[in-house]
């Protein structure tokens, strides 16, 4: 009984916790992509220009309500985009099933969730390395990006691994019981069967010999 309790108890530990970051991640990537890193263009620009480069001309016109830094860092506009999208639709699919009643009382299901939301995590920390990289300049970029490579790899790209290992390798214990509880008692009962029938007919021997 206390180990269902316990069961439980984890099971609703791990759905708050989920529902909690789900949601605030929800809100952050949501706030991100209609507010990106550097702003929008208050009016028509054709002639703009940032750090010598002309960004806007007649050709290739900056207009109004659109990121600044679409046109200055394209590439890393749509990084950012791109990641801080995969964040918001796994963030909200993660609070959807959890506020759907869906029924994730199993710790596999569980499990599925909290990988996704580390993985997560990882898009949102590239979606921060990239919004980085839009609002730097490009005297300080190679410095500032130098160092913050070096944190990621150093600090959060082992924490993350050593996580998911975490739960892993709790789940494949949390499995092998199960598997455990299942199968031995069926061997159990084969092999008393096994043992009981020699008996068996050994006794039916002894009957016959004594008839």
């Amino acid at each position: 009984m206390m180990k269902d309790n316990s069961g439980r108890n984890w099971v609703e530990e791990k759905r708050g916790m989920l529902m909690v970051v789900g949601t605030m991640i929800s809100t952050m990537t949501f706030q991100a992509a209609i507010n990106p890193p550097g702003g929008f263009w208050q009016d028509f620009n054709t002639n703009s220009t940032f750090e010598g480069i002309s960004y806007c001309n007649a050709k290739n016109p900056c207009l109004a309500g659109t990121a600044v830094s679409s046109y200055i860092h394209p590439e890393f506009f749509n990084y950012f985009q791109v990641f801080n999208t995969a964040c918001f639709v796994f963030s909200m699919s993660i609070t959807h099933l959890l506020v759907s009643g869906f029924p994730l009382r199993k710790r596999l299901l569980l499990w599925l969730l909290v990988v996704v939301m580390c993985l997560t995590l990882q898009f949102l920390t590239l979606t921060f390395y990239y919004g980085v990289q839009l609002v730097l300049p490009n005297r300080v970029s190679s410095t500032a990006s130098i160092y913050i490579n070096g944190t990621l790899r150093l600090f959060w790209l082992p924490l993350l691994a050593l996580v998911i290992l975490y739960h892993t390798a709790r789940f494949l214990i949390w499995l092998v019981k199960k598997l455990v509880r299942i199968v031995y008692p069926k061997l159990k009962r084969s092999r008393n069967s096994k043992s009981s029938s020699p008996q068996r007919a050994v006794h039916s021997q002894e009957v016959g010999s004594c008839v």
